[in-house]
């Protein structure tokens, strides 16, 4: 938390950043909380994103977005224990000790998460992946799997091996073939592409955690006229545990979700 400051300076970092809702909905947030503050985009490569670069900025906490939350996670000088289990940060505050990682994708996305589910899929294998699985493992969800397009596992993996022995986590690469289950969810970037989901996919729950225009992904779910969800709900709560972080102010769910989705139309 920022304390004693009179003004406050923030950002979103990521790459390639061509659209995101985050300057405006913290704006929103100083004009209702009446905080003098400024909150900015920086659009960074992540072989330019380094620890050098990091303490050059003069800002009080940055938002960190695809591709950096990894980097991120290990470039802080302090893990809040939500960043330990993903290895991964969502949030960098800036402290008197150096910057400390946050990762709010955790609890905004097991909050949203609705139903219970013997089965997941998940696809994707960086930050968002990661939380998205660490929230499966702790809902107790007994098989798991993680697609990526190369293989490659998450960075926690082996948080997740030791963590959760009830459940069982199978990491593949992308295939023609992908295996049944209740739910999948997107983890990736929104231009990704999928393959054919198993035709018996219309019972199960498509869950994208990005929000906007339809994709690949929410393309092939309304073929098969499946249920589908898509990220804004997490979004908002993303940003009410951000601006609690920065500022130490807890904003009310209720009094400010119908005005965020009136205002935010993604």
């Amino acid at each position: 938390m920022i304390k004693n400051k009179k003004y406050i300076s923030l950002a979103v970092a990521g790459w390639p950043l061509k659209k995101t809702l985050s300057p405006d909905i913290f704006n929103f947030f100083f004009k209702k909380t009446k905080i003098k503050g400024i909150y900015k985009k920086i659009k960074i490569e992540k072989s330019k994103f380094s620890k050098k670069y990091l303490n050059s900025l003069c800002l009080d906490g940055l938002n960190i977005t695809t591709p950096l939350k990894q980097k991120a996670y290990f470039l802080s000088d302090i893990k809040d224990k939500t960043a330990k289990k993903t290895k991964a940060a969502n949030i960098l505050l800036k402290t008197k000790k150096g910057w400390k990682a946050y990762n709010s994708d955790l609890w905004a996305f097991k909050k949203t998460l609705k139903g219970n589910f013997k089965s997941a899929c998940v696809f994707g294998s960086g930050g968002a992946a990661a939380s998205v699985l660490y929230s499966l493992g702790e809902l107790k969800i007994p098989r798991i799997y993680c697609v990526s397009l190369s293989g490659k596992k998450p960075p926690n993996i082996s948080v997740l091996k030791r963590e959760f022995k009830f459940s069982k986590f199978y990491f593949m690469k992308q295939k023609n073939t992908l295996p049944y289950a209740d739910i999948y969810i997107n983890a990736r970037v929104p231009k990704s592409s999928f393959p054919d989901f198993p035709s018996n996919s219309k019972k199960t729950l498509f869950y994208d955690i990005n929000y906007g225009k339809t994709n690949i992904f929410i393309k092939k779910a309304k073929i098969l006229k499946a249920k589908i969800k898509t990220g804004e709900e997490m979004l908002f709560l993303q940003a009410l545990k951000s601006f609690k972080i920065f500022t130490g102010i807890k904003l009310k769910e209720n009094e400010f979700k119908k005005d965020f989705f009136r205002r935010f139309r993604c």
